[in-house]
């Protein structure tokens, strides 16, 4: 089964993405942004800015939602990730069925 597009966006306009950040980092307030040392390298002073719905590293040009994030500090597939993320946040997904599948169930009934 395929996540449905609106259930995607649903995860990550849910999720403050500031606030999931600071789980895992220190995150400050710099002018009207708020900036972190980037966790994806060395980083002496705050490179990775962070908006409402993604996040820029100036320095070493990571970028994404918090989707991306997940994927990339647990090593978890895009699944996987977006899975965990619905559980933790108790935030449902909606799942889209092939037509064969529906098929199938349509047989069985």
């Amino acid at each position: 089964m395929r996540l449905r597009k609106h259930s995607i966006q649903n995860v990550i306009q849910a999720i403050n993405l500031q606030e999931h950040l600071r789980r895992y980092m220190e995150v400050k307030r710099s002018g009207g942004n708020a900036v972190a040392k980037c966790p994806f390298h060395p980083d002496s002073s705050p490179s990775l800015y962070i908006y409402q719905n993604n996040y820029h590293c100036f320095a070493c040009k990571a970028h994404g939602t918090v989707i991306d994030y997940e994927m990339h500090r647990t090593g978890a597939a895009f699944r996987e990730a977006i899975e965990s993320l619905s559980q933790t946040y108790q935030i449902p997904l909606e799942y889209d069925t092939s037509n064969e599948e529906r098929q199938n169930y349509a047989k069985n009934d």
